[in-house]
């Protein structure tokens, strides 16, 4: 990777100016977007089965909970594509 050897160059002798250099690497920008990504994904999933898990402690069914659930993270994640949390729900319920 081009990037990151031209941090060990002498004009690059701190650390902050090898995390810029190396940050402009396209296959690192990759990288991180992907681990973002990643984190997202994992945030939802952990929100959505806490918030599913709740409602079942509550005696609410999987399907008013699907219901339910799916009208809320539309709005709490409103920039998402579409997500078949009712689905999940039933998955999460049948643990």
């Amino acid at each position: 990777m081009r990037g990151v050897r031209s941090c060990s160059s002498p004009s690059r002798t701190t650390t902050l100016d090898c995390v810029a250099c190396v940050s402009r690497n396209s296959r690192i920008q990759r990288l991180s977007k992907l681990v973002n990504d990643v984190a997202k994904e994992r945030a939802f999933i952990d929100d959505l089965r806490t918030r599913a898990l709740a409602l079942k402690r509550q005696g609410v069914s999987a399907d008013d909970a699907g219901k339910q659930l799916s009208e809320e993270f539309k709005t709490k994640y409103s920039d998402w594509p579409n997500m078949n949390v009712a689905g999940f729900v039933r998955s999460i319920y049948a643990e």
